[in-house]
Order: structure tokens, then sequence, then C-alpha cells
């Protein structure tokens, strides 16, 4: 065997324009292929940073109010969970936070969370450095104490093995770290660096009923199955909902797997892009096939001349399939060199809503699929000519004096067929990739609400160290507005929480003035609250009334504004100023509404149009907020004054997420957009193979034909009908091709519908367009060949003979 592969080495040798355009064939096919399974590996493939973590289930609550299957849960009801489960062997929760870390040099924003002592434990996660939680640490008043990431304990620490002991300035006040957490683990969410402890009082979590804000997770007790600890859970649920009405829509309990839970919305967008960069794949495949074919015939006489000394049609085979594998594992080698450069540069260009996207990259499941791939692909590509060349007519060669001049039938139907086969993948991936961007055209043209040209956002938190209350946080937010308004270039500021496509919402229930107020008069709208000019910064027009304003102030009469929709469907034929609406139960103020403003997306622009109550944050006084300035210029040129505004009024705050507006929309849209470039980046290289492919047929035929085409001369044909015979034939294979093409689309392409915005997956202008742009390449890549068996001559065949 091993000599068979030196005579396939030597042979490919001699044939350098072969070998380099059968390898580089195989390395575009096979690399597609290594890049995608290398974001498959990551996000579905890869076990999680836990201790069994087949065990780790994500709890949530189901609230048929909203009807969102997966709500966050609500503090109350986990501890009554956490104190009456037996189907779980520890609970932890976790709820969102951020932290302004101080010390020396400029202040630093930080994603984290607030946790229960248990989280670890649930998680079944130990610290590399240092100690987890304990129950003292999570007890009212205990020091303060903190849990980093990896990535913070390196940059801030130099990982530093002594760390624990280490005080860090949080938020304004001493905390001590305790434990360093291993590199991959981030929760509740990939940009988690700090871990703090809730530290409240049973009294204090009880209180929280009817405020949903945890992440929770629970770890299975041994024996227990997701079922049972479900239907456990559903009961203390009836339980909670008979003694709290607040709670009656929230009886079901999912209980799900935590590889389900965060990859479960992305699974079926890798498995679609997985199997679409199958078939670059497979056209790759059927080009080196042609490519052999083509080298075969030219070995006919040689094929004939072994077979004539008794080789046997194995024998004959052997070197071609050796041969194919040899070029199938070259191209695999460099498809996974051109896979690990690919997915380095992945996380520049995928929505960071595609979990552990950054860990994509080649290890050996890569490493494995990308050699099994190259075996598969040298098989695919050097089966069919290896037994054309073990069927050879022994007899017909040696007749025809070893001419490569007329080849068999059987060949040239082989021929054709991958012809057509090439030209209906080709369709199929096009028809993917014309989904999709028409589906990415469509949505980028909806109106998001707002204008969000020339805006710049930026995040501020103020802690509660120096911030104590609510009147403090207005102090800082009535005095920040006039400095950010006084910058040069800037028209409007104002502030707002949570702000459009920042992937923050605050949903909850209000009471109508007039319209009752038992727990069935409630109504579910989207709360934000908002500064004055915060709707002209935005761009968000006001439809009747008037704008909140200096008047809108802490110990004036509170006002709202509210949404179109809101206005619609609450107060229908009427006008809704003047009324008044109960943010905070029937025992709460009233707020006078003073203003309709249009509706805005806030959370996707394939929102539907949503209730939206708003109101004014400098009556509230919220701790945290989005400052959002609309310039005349480049946004991002106020940026440096933005931070020098907050650093006059507290330089130890930090300003985090300095973006522009339209970055926050383009972010919104980032899924879409990475399904469109993918499967147009796949479509664009079947479209190249598949030119490439045809070429080499058509050329193919046409040289085996030449004699044929030069005694048709010698009869008084005209060059125009060669031409025309050739290009016919062309096209007519091409369109057997689309018409299979065209129906396989109808078949896998309902696999993208949940992919799509407001485009059918048989939309008919994306199908004639595909169709005609298929048939285009097969008569250009037919058209160079067609005009070459234009110019046949008698002389030519009176030469050879």
């Amino acid at each position: 065997m091993l000599a068979v592969f030196q005579q396939a080495l030597r042979a490919l040798g001699r044939s350098p324009g072969f070998t380099l355009a059968a390898v580089a064939t195989f390395a575009i096919g096979i690399g597609a292929n290594a890049t995608v399974f290398g974001v498959v590996n990551a996000v579905l493939l890869k076990a999680y940073p836990y201790a069994e973590p087949e065990r780790l289930m994500v709890l949530y609550e189901s609230d048929r109010g909203t009807q969102n299957a997966r709500a966050v849960v609500s503090p109350a009801n986990f501890h009554d969970w956490q104190a009456g489960a037996r189907s779980f062997s520890a609970m932890g929760a976790a709820r969102t936070a951020d932290y302004t870390l101080g010390g020396d040099g400029e202040p630093e924003r930080l994603n984290g969370a607030r946790v229960t002592w248990t989280l670890s434990r649930a998680l079944g996660v130990t610290p590399q450095v240092g100690r987890a939680f304990a129950a003292e640490d999570d007890a009212p008043g205990a020091p303060a104490v903190a849990m980093v990431s990896d990535r913070l304990w390196r940059t801030r620490f130099g990982a530093d093995a002594r760390v624990a002991g280490r005080v860090l300035q949080l938020n304004g006040r001493p905390v001590t770290v305790v434990g360093v957490l291993p590199p991959e683990v981030r929760y509740p969410n990939d940009r988690s660096d700090v871990w703090t402890p809730f530290a409240m009082s049973d009294s204090a979590w009880t209180a929280n009923r009817g405020q949903h804000n945890l992440s929770a997770v629970g770890r299975l007790a041994p024996g227990v199955q997701p079922e049972a600890a479900r239907a456990e859970l559903q009961g203390i649920m009836r339980r909670i909902a008979q003694e709290n009405e607040e709670e009656r829509n929230h009886t079901e309990v999912p209980v799900t797997p935590m590889h389900e839970a965060v990859t479960g919305a992305v699974r079926p967008v890798l498995l679609v892009l997985l199997g679409a960069v199958s078939f670059v794949l497979l056209i790759a495949c059927a080009n080196v096939a042609n490519l052999t074919l083509a080298r075969g015939a030219t070995r006919q006489r040689e094929i004939a001349v072994r077979a004539a000394m008794g080789a046997r049609p194995w024998h004959l085979a052997r070197p071609q399939l050796a041969e194919s594998m040899l070029l199938g594992l070259a191209g695999g080698a460099l498809g996974l060199l051109l896979a690990s450069w690919a997915c380095a540069a992945l996380p520049a260009v995928v929505p960071t809503s595609i979990p552990r996207i950054d860990q994509a990259g080649v290890d050996w499941r890569v490493a494995l699929f990308t050699f099994g791939m190259a075996l598969l692909a040298s098989v695919a590509a050097g089966v069919l000519p290896a037994l054309q060349t073990a069927k050879l007519d022994l007899n017909g060669v040696i007749k025809d004096g070893g001419k490569a001049t007329t080849g068999s039938a059987a060949r040239a139907r082989l021929r054709d067929g991958l012809f057509v086969a090439e030209v209906a993948v080709a369709l199929l991936l096009l028809t993917g990739a014309g989904l999709t961007l028409t589906s990415l055209r469509r949505l980028l043209s909806v109106q998001p609400g707002f204008a969000a040209e020339r805006v710049m956002t930026a995040s501020i938190s103020l802690p509660r160290a120096r911030y104590a209350n609510d009147t403090a946080n207005v102090r800082f937010w009535e005095a920040l507005l006039p400095k950010l308004r006084a910058i040069p270039g800037v028209t409007s500021a104002s502030i707002g929480t949570p702000i459009p496509m920042s992937g923050g919402v605050s949903i909850g229930a209000y009471f109508v003035d007039g319209q009752g107020g038992e727990p069935d008069d409630a109504k579910m709208a989207n709360f934000y609250q908002v500064g004055d000019a915060y709707f002209q910064a935005m761009g968000v027009p006001l439809q009747r009334g008037r704008d909140f304003g200096a008047q809108d102030r802490q110990g004036a009469v509170p006002t709202a504004m509210i949404s179109e929709t809101l206005a619609r469907k609450v107060f229908p034929n009427e006008d809704p100023i003047g009324k008044r609406v109960m943010p905070w139960g029937t025992d709460g103020p009233k707020f006078e509404v003073v203003g309709v403003v249009g509706d805005v997306k806030h959370q996707a622009l394939t929102d539907e149009a949503r209730a939206a109550l708003y109101l004014p944050a400098l009556w509230v006084g919220p701790g945290s907020a989005s400052v959002v300035l609309r310039t005349v210029g480049e946004p991002t040129a106020v940026a440096g004054a933005i931070r020098a505004a907050v650093a006059e009024l507290d330089p130890t705050l930090a300003v985090a997420e300095l973006r522009p507006m339209e970055g926050l929309v383009q972010t919104s849209v980032a899924r879409p957009r990475f399904s469109a470039l993918l499967l147009g980046a796949f479509a664009g290289c079947a479209v190249v193979l598949a030119l490439v492919g045809i070429y080499g047929v058509v050329a193919q035929s046409v040289a085996q034909r030449a004699g044929e085409f030069s005694i048709r001369v010698a009869l008084g044909a005209r060059p125009r009908d060669v031409w025309t015979d050739v290009l016919g034939g062309a096209l007519r294979r091409a369109a057997i091709g689309i018409a299979i093409g065209l129906a396989g689309a109808a078949a896998l392409t309902r696999l993208l519908a949940d992919e799509l915005y407001d485009t059918s997956p048989l939309d008919p202008p994306v199908l004639v367009a595909v169709s005609l742009v298929v048939a285009l390449v097969a008569a250009l890549a037919s058209w160079v060949p067609a005009r070459r068996a234009m110019r046949s001559s008698p002389m030519t065949v009176l030469r050879t003979e």
C-alpha cells in the first residue's frame, strides 16, 4: 500500500497544475466547513466549565401576563423555592449589577452580579485561587467581599496567587477579594467580572415578591429528573399564588438544562450554516472529480496498456483513489490552517448574542472533523473517476490508437451529471443567501421610531456609598445635564433608562385611575425613566400634549408620558391628556399624563409596537442611566467631553459604553447580518467553484469533440452552428440543474423561515433572480470553450490522422 501512495505522489508531482488546482479547491471547501464547525464546537459541543453540567438547570417563571415563557424570577419566590424544594442539591441566584472600580488611574466600569452565597455550589464551581462565598458572607452587615473573574485577576492583579485578602475600591467602598473564578466561568453573562453577595435578611428577600429580576439555577439532586423537579416547583408556586394575588400569572416553572437555555436560540442558525457550508464542499468535490476525469482521459493509453498486461480493475482504480486521498489530506491541512485564521477573526464580526464565540478555534474535535471531512471529500471526489477507470473499454482505446479525444459515453454522462449537480447546489446556496440578504435589507428599512443619526450615548452608574437616595441621584443628574448641553456641537442632551437597543427592558403592571383597582384591572407596559428634552435628543416625535420640562422635578406633581399604542389601547376614542396612571400600584402616587409620543422599537427592529409608559427621571431619581446627546457632527467627537463633564462633578465615576446610537441599532441586527454574511460568503465560493467547474466540463467536452466539430465544418456547418451547439448544450444542462435546485430550495429554505423578516422562504423575486444569476454563470463559463469550438478547422483533424 505504501508503494501505491509513493507512486501517486510521484504522479501528482508530474502534474503540478492539476495538483495545485485540486488542493486549492479542497482547501476552500474543507476550510469553510472547519471554520463553521469550529463555531459549532465552541457553542454547542464544548462542555461547560461546571461539575456535572448535565445536572445543572436554569429556572424560570412563565409569565402569562406578558406571554413570556422564560421570565426572570422573583426574589421572594426564589427564597421559597430554596427553602421548600427537595429536588435540588443546591440552588443559586444572581442579579446583574454595575460596579465602578476605583483606585489608581481612571475609574473603570465593571459588569458583574450580586449573587447568593450558594451560587458557586449550584454551578459546581471551585475557585482557582482563594475560596468561594460562605453563608456568613451573605448575612446582613457582613464585611464586604467579592470574587473576581480570571480576566480581572490577570489585568488588575497581574495573576498574583496571593490576591485573596487584597482590597478593591468598588462603588466607592473597600471590598476584600476572597477568590478568583476559573477562566471560563463568567455568570450570569459573558461580561461578568465581579460577584458580590446579596447580604440581605430573610425579610428583605420576601418583601420583593412582585419584582422579578433574578437569574436562577439549580443542581438536580442525584437520581432526580427535570420533570420531577419542575412538578415540585410548580406545586410551590401554586401555593404562593393562592397567598399572593400578584403571582397568579406565575404558576408555571420551566426547568431547562443549562446547555439548552444558553444555546437554544442560536442552535438552529448554526446548524443551518453547517448544512449550507457542506454544499460548498460538495461543489469542491465535483470540481476535483471533473479535474480527475479530465486528467484520466489523457492517461487512457497508459491504463489500457496496464490492463492488457493483466492488471485487474481494482489495481487500475487504486492509484486514482490514492491520488485523491493525498489531494484531500493536503487540502484538509491547508483548510485547517485557513480555519484557524478565520476563527481568530470571527469575534470581530460575529454578534455577541452567540455565546462562547470567543472560544471558537481549532482543537482536537475540529482537527478530527477536518481530517474526517478530508477523507470523505477524497472518496467523494475520487471514487467515480476511479470506477470509470476500472470500466475502461480496452479494445476501444487500443483501436483508437491511444488518443484521448473521444471519451466514453459513460464518462460523458458522469461529467454532465456533475455539471447539473454543481448548478443545483450553487442555486441552493444562492437562494439561501438571497433570502437572508433580502430579509436583512427589509429589516434595515424598518423605522425604529427614533432618529439614530448623530446621537452619542454613554452609561453612568451612581454608587449607593455616595448617592444614598433618590434625592442625591436627582442632584447629580440636574448638575450634569447643563454641562452636557454646553458641550460644543451638542444640540440637545438628556438621560434615559433603559435606552432603545441597549438590551435593557423593564416590564411592569400599572393601573389607570377610574378603570378599577383590582388585580385583574392591572395593565402591562414597558416602563422607562427619561429626562426633559429626551424625546428631542432621541428624535422621537411628540404627537400631542407636551414634553417633560423643568417643572417635572422632585416635589412637583408627578407626570407621565405614554406611547401611541398605550393611548390607543387604554384610552380609545378619548383624549389621554390629563388622565392619571398608577405605575406603583393603587397605593402609590398618581401620575398625570401630559404627552403622547410615537412608538419606539426598544428591543429590536422586529418588535411589534408595545405600550410604553415614560416617567420623569428627575422626579424618580434613577441610580443609573444613559446620557444621550444629539450632535451637529460626528457623535464620537464628544466622547472626551462627556468624560470631562462627569469627572468635573465626581472624578470617581466611570463613564462606560460610550457608543453612537447607530452602533446600537447595528448591534441589534448583528445576528441576521451574521447569517447573511456567512451565507453570502458560502454562495460566493459556490459560484466561483461552479464557474470553474462548468468551464472545465465544457472545455473538456469541446476538446474531446474537436474532431467531430472539424468534420462538421468541413461538411459545410457554419461556426455559429458549432457555437450554438456547445452553448445550447451547456444551457440545457444548466436548466436541468436550476430546476433541481429550485425543487431543493422549496424543501430546504423552510429551515430559514424563523430567521427571515417579512420574507417568504419561497420569495418569487429571489428565486427568479438567483435562477438568472446561475444561468448567467453557466453561460459565461461556457462562452470561452464555445468560442474555441467555433474555430475548429478540418486541417486540425487531417494533421492528427
